[in-house]
């Protein structure tokens, strides 16, 4: 028998997986960083914060480690993912601060250089960074919030929490500060929930909710905190609103109003705030008062208002349950602050993904949302919506990493969005740009759903009028396109008629075009070129008259015809051409005409070809919008859904990208750090083979997976024993720190002592920095276990030899019916059993399924009934000696119960290597009511073992006509050497007392209880003749005349 651990279930074993108990999800680990110990529940550095060579991380896993062979998987998250939504503000005209507080409980602050080369590229140069208190300990900030941003003369300022306080950094364009300014505590030992920045008629201030509560103070002076009360309106249950206090609610989140006319990054007080309680309202604050104008929403998500046109909209999340579970969804809502009632729920009923919703500029009045959403179990998807007005617009590109992302794409400027990926990667995305599309001109596209290799055909004809021969219009492609599985033939020509769907012909143009004359008196076309010409060739031609040009598709009829004085071919055609021709035509050799059903399209010729092309985007021409169905000729034409324009008539064109290039960005890493992975044999360390390191030298979240040597052993690592791994940083690096050497010219001429200063600034250092680390492992090959010990039919067996034998066969889970045949086997074991005496206990307990231990002095132990039994269902009870001769008896304690068909009761005793029956006087009537059995036992009982107890042993079962799944006795105790008595006294002749006349009269004897059937009751009182005579002859001597020593 082998061992596997933690492998794919096997599919023999599904059905017993209910029966299956999980194992502990996490297993216990330590960690050192060199010498010093490491707390692995919170972020660490595992190398230090300044990585030198041969430094090393100690990992220690006793339960994964110690098994040789396991694969082992230790899955590290790096401190460099955003835990919450980001933000976003303008430093100036050139540069945006990108910024959002990581896994690992710091700032990381990355800057976008719009006049850079190439511009808007990420800057992440600026290493992730913490406040220090007045201790120079780092203060860890508060994952999963966004920060507070805001714009005000040429710098940055972003609030931050961190417990119950806040602060503020700084970013001052070319200045070189500390950015780190603390701003106090709004309520002592209460978290900070959330901060915003907004300005107040030039003053920055700064809003906390901390403890439920809302805050405010000065962000760039010196000031305390004030608590804001306000009154808070709110609809009853009729309708009406009345008027409460805020205090009643605890806040959860804010978010400044936005005005779309503000594109810098910068809230106005003026413009309001709204907030989220913890019991799901939603609040708008504005002159003084908070409006509650929705309940039921999710606490956990950052509203987005903004106002334009005068109507505040407020996009939130409604808490639906889940059924039958205690989970909610974040269904997105949007709500006309103005008017509650006229909330709007996303009609496609999508669920938020991240905390946070972005927006669109736009002309509308109202602006359309930005989010990230999930439909059902669907993928999670970018949207943009535009509630009351048009509802949702466009679905986006669906994104694998759903769950990574925390908050909506921040604008970053004009229409680029930044989007915080996994691990800290940042991609930059346009949507919603618009694009004018400058000195375009119109084209006509033919869409046919087919491929027939037309794009290498150089001479093509479609007739788009086959059905009107008399009236044909032929059109010469100007370019043929395949897009998808159509081909696209694209003409510099518009159809000034219906451009509506229609069968087209195609031609393929045998011959170039050539002059000819049609002789219209004696109905022959001279010819110029009479190559490939025969009877039954199709022409086709073409020839002006009255400044209309006509065009047909005829045949050569009969035999080419030679002008005998001229010798100029001729040749008939069928049918003629009409009378409007005469004189000068053109002719073409074709082929058959191939028809086909056609969409006729909107085609736009732009002058430059597209940069990138825009496959999710509409194009509007003339204030009529387009879906782009398609860029072709190398991003210079664009196809639309589109019918033509009167070619007469101007074109003004503009392209509008909903969802276009996007491109990711990564923090920078050490490019040189090598770790080598080692165990410890008993001797020496080694370097663990076939490592796979999925996290770069633990620069970012990933797996380390490598198998267990055999040869792994214990080890102490600063006095702390465990099966230890190591990481030791045997090359390169993590980052260097920056040495600068600063010489100070002497002020005066006759100082001729130069001074000199050297500063270092770690800062460039980005040492591995860890938020979590877990180690998870499989054995899938089979491991021969250390010990095997199995419990058969209620017992225990040390079966370990027995397992490492050569063919072995362990028995294992097997029932107690199969154990009964083979039980004299288990006797000749019993002293290998460790001695173990217990207590006696009168009346003896019950016990089910004993775990193995021994009674003595006389003690009876009692199995539950047995339904897998080899006889069905029974009772067992077992005695520490023998048991032999007539006469004994057992008084059951018993719950009454309906078991009358169970008698008489059945009862065997193990003799001879199994039970056998014996004779018994049933006094229970099947073990239904508390009673006395008694035996007779003509043979020694035989020690068996059973239940893991070896015992002598006696099984009762019911009588074997009733059915034994309706026996189910319920046993209170069991006494051994039972006999039935009675303790009785005879009380004769006592009075009881006199009688008052009143009815019901009660008395009392001097010394109950009574036994049943033995009071013999006798009142005196006097009768006359008849009364006795009438007694006496209803019932014979009913009267007495005399009661021992008294006269009646």
């Amino acid at each position: 028998m082998g061992i596997r651990l933690n492998c794919p279930p096997d599919p023999y074993l599904a059905k017993y997986e209910k029966y299956l108990k999980p194992g502990p999800s996490e297993l216990k680990l330590e960690g050192i960083a060199n010498t010093a110990p490491l707390v692995l529940n919170q972020p660490f550095y595992p190398l230090g914060r300044e990585p030198r060579l041969f430094d090393a991380f100690y990992l220690g896993a006793e339960e994964a480690f110690s098994k040789s062979g396991a694969k082992v998987k230790i899955s590290v998250e790096a401190g460099e993912s955003f835990s919450g939504p980001i933000v976003s503000a303008a430093l100036s005209d050139q540069y945006t601060i990108v910024a959002g507080v990581a896994g690992d409980k710091r700032l990381h602050v990355v800057t976008i250089n719009d006049a850079g080369v190439p511009p808007g590229i990420p800057d992440f140069k600026l290493p992730p960074t913490q406040p220090v208190d007045a201790n120079g300990q780092q203060v860890p900030l508060t994952v999963a919030q966004r920060p507070g941003a805001a714009r005000r003369n040429g710098s940055v300022y972003l609030s931050v929490a961190a417990g119950d306080q806040v602060w503020r950094w700084d970013r001052i364009l070319e200045v070189e500060a500390d950015p780190w300014v603390p701003l106090g505590t709004p309520m002592s030992d209460q978290p900070v929930a959330d901060t915003v920045l907004v300005d107040s008629g030039g003053t920055l201030m700064v809003y906390a909710a901390a403890g439920g509560r809302l805050y405010k103070r000065k962000a760039l002076a010196e000031a305390s905190w004030s608590k804001l009360e306000g009154d808070l309106r709110h609809q009853n249950k009729d309708g009406d609103w009345e008027t409460g206090k805020l205090s009643k609610l605890k806040l959860t989140r804010l978010a400044a109003v936005l005005d779309p006319e503000r594109l810098n990054g910068t809230y106005a007080e003026a413009d309001g705030l709204v907030a989220v309680a913890k019991s799901g309202e939603l609040l708008s604050f504005a002159k003084g008062i908070w409006t509650v104008v929705r309940t039921g929403v999710s606490d956990d998500t950052y509203p987005l208002a903004v106002r334009k046109g005068g109507r505040l909209t407020i996009f939130a999340t409604d808490a639906v349950p889940v059924p039958d579970t205690e989970k909610h969804i974040a269904m997105v809502v949007a709500i006309d602050a103005s008017d509650p009632e006229a909330a709007e729920t996303d009609p496609s009923g999508h669920s938020l993904i991240g905390r946070s919703f972005s927006w669109l500029p736009g002309e509308a009045e109202v602006p359309t949302a930005l989010y990230f959403g999930k439909a059902g179990t669907g993928p999670v998807t970018t949207y943009l919506w535009r509630p009351f007005e048009g509802g949702l617009i466009k679905a986006g590109p669906t994104r694998s990493e759903g769950e990574a992302l925390k908050g909506a794409p921040v604008r970053h400027t004009g229409s680029s969005y930044v989007i915080a990926e996994r691990a800290g990667v940042l991609a930059l995305a346009e949507i919603g740009s618009k694009t004018a599309l400058a000195g375009a001109t119109q084209r006509l596209a033919i869409i046919v759903d087919d491929q027939a290799g037309w794009e290498t055909e150089p001479r093509l004809l479609v007739d788009v009028t086959p059905s009107f021969p008399q009236s044909r219009k032929m059109l010469r492609p100007e370019a043929v396109h395949l897009h998808g599985r159509q081909t696209v033939f694209v003409f510099d020509a518009g159809i000034s008629d219906d451009p509506s769907p229609r069968n087209v012909g195609i031609y393929r143009g045998y011959s170039d075009d050539f002059p000819g004359e049609w002789d219209k008196g004696n109905q022959q076309l001279e010819l110029t070129s009479s190559d490939q010409l025969d009877d039954g060739t199709l022409l086709y031609i073409a020839w002006t008259a009255g400044g209309t040009r006509y065009e047909r598709i005829v045949k050569v009829s009969g035999p080419l015809l030679t002008d005998p004085i001229s010798g100029i071919k001729l040749a008939r055609l069928a049918p003629p051409l009409p009378s409007t021709a005469d004189g000068n035509v053109t002719y073409q050799v074709v082929g058959p005409a191939e028809p086909h059903p056609a969409a006729i399209r909107l085609a736009i010729k732009l002058v430059a070809a597209l940069p990138v092309p825009a496959e999710d985007a509409i194009v509007e021409v003339n204030g009529a919008r387009h879906a782009l169905l398609g860029v072709l000729d190398a991003g210079s034409l664009l196809l639309t859904a589109g019918e033509p324009i009167d070619p007469t008539t101007a074109m003004n064109a503009t392209l509008i990208v909903h969802f276009g290039a996007q491109t990711s960005y990564r923090p920078p890493r050490p490019r040189n750090p090598d770790l080598s992975w080692e165990f410890w044999d008993g001797q020496s360390w080694w370097q663990l083979e076939k490592v796979i390191d999925g996290t770069g030298n633990l620069v970012a979240s990933g797996d380390i997976e490598f198998v267990v040597p055999p040869l792994l052993q214990a080890n102490d690592v600063v006095g702390r024993r465990n099966y230890w791994v190591r990481a030791r940083l045997v090359g390169g690096d993590y980052g260097q720190e920056t040495i600068t050497l600063v010489s100070t010219i002497p002020e005066k001429v006759s100082d001729t002592q130069h001074k000199q200063t050297v500063t270092r600034d770690p800062s460039s250092i980005r040492a591995p920095y860890v938020v979590s680390i877990s180690v998870s492992y499989r054995l899938c090959e089979a491991l021969s276990p250390d010990l095997v010990i199995t419990q058969d039919g209620g017992g225990y067996r040390d079966q370990t030899d027995a397992n490492t034998a050569q063919n072995a066969q362990v028995r294992i889970l097997t029932p107690l019916k199969h154990d009964l045949p083979r039980t004299s086997a288990r006797i000749a074991d019993s002293t290998s059993q460790a001695d173990c005496a217990c207590e006696t206990q009168e009346p003896a307990s019950t016990q089910v399924a004993p775990s193995g231990d021994c009674d003595d002095g006389g003690s009876v132990g009692l199995a539950a009934p047995d339904p897998t039994a080899e006889t069905g269902r029974a009772v067992y009870l077992g005695f520490d000696k023998p048991l032999r001769g007539d006469s004994i008896a057992f008084l059951l304690l018993i719950n009454d119960a309906d078991h009358d068909g169970a008698c008489p009761l059945v009862v065997e005793a193990y003799t001879d290597d199994g039970f056998s029956v014996v004779a018994a006087d049933d006094g229970t009537r099947g073990l239904s009511q508390t009673g006395i059995v008694t035996l007779s036992l003509p043979q020694v009982t035989q020690q068996a073992r059973f239940f893991g107890r070896l015992l002598h042993w006696l099984r009762l079962k019911p009588s074997s006509g009733f059915d034994p799944a309706a026996w189910r006795p319920q046993l209170r105790g069991i006494y051994i050497n039972a006999a039935s008595a009675v303790a009785a006294e005879t009380q004769r002749q006592e009075i009881l007392g006199s009688s008052d006349g009143s009815p019901h009269q009660t008395v009392f004897v001097a010394r109950p209880p009574v036994l049943r059937d033995s009071l013999e009751l006798r009142i005196r009182e006097p009768l006359d003749d008849d009364e006795v005579e009438a007694l006496n002859q209803a019932a014979a001597g009913t009267v007495e005349t005399e009661l021992g020593p008294w006269k009646g």
